[in-house]
């Protein structure tokens, strides 16, 4: 039987290159030769800074090729985003700004509570 590569260590040697170091040598060291990585590099481009605090739950997909990085694809909900920063109104569509956030960090706030909101705003 192979041994199999520790993609745990991997992705943390992966991070700390990339976000903790900030070197891109090292972190490009971690990556196969051809990595494709959906980059954002912007939440909110052509939006002018609000001042406001904005808080994501964001998640990373992360494929892997042997012992390195293949791919990385970033996921994050926009429109939590825009209400935050007061551009788009929650009442009027199924979003919930910073709750989702604050979700992921506590277990014990209720879920999908979207699916019992009343529906808010013009009929359709």
């Amino acid at each position: 039987m192979s041994s199999r590569p520790d993609l745990s260590a991997i992705f943390d040697e992966h991070v700390a290159h990339e976000f903790v170091a900030k070197d891109v040598a090292a972190t490009m060291a971690t990556m196969s030769a051809d990595p494709f990585v959906n980059h954002v590099p912007t939440f909110l481009p052509g939006v002018a800074p609000t001042g406001r605090a904005v808080m994501l739950p964001v998640v990373v997909v992360m494929g892997f090729e042997g012992d390195t990085v293949s791919y990385e694809r970033v996921y994050w909900d926009r429109a939590s985003a825009l209400v935050q920063v007061g551009l788009l109104d929650e009442t009027l569509l199924p979003v919930t700004g910073a709750a989702q956030a604050q979700k992921v960090l506590d277990k014990d706030l209720p879920a999908n509570t979207l699916l019992n909101a009343d529906q808010k705003g013009p009929p359709a």
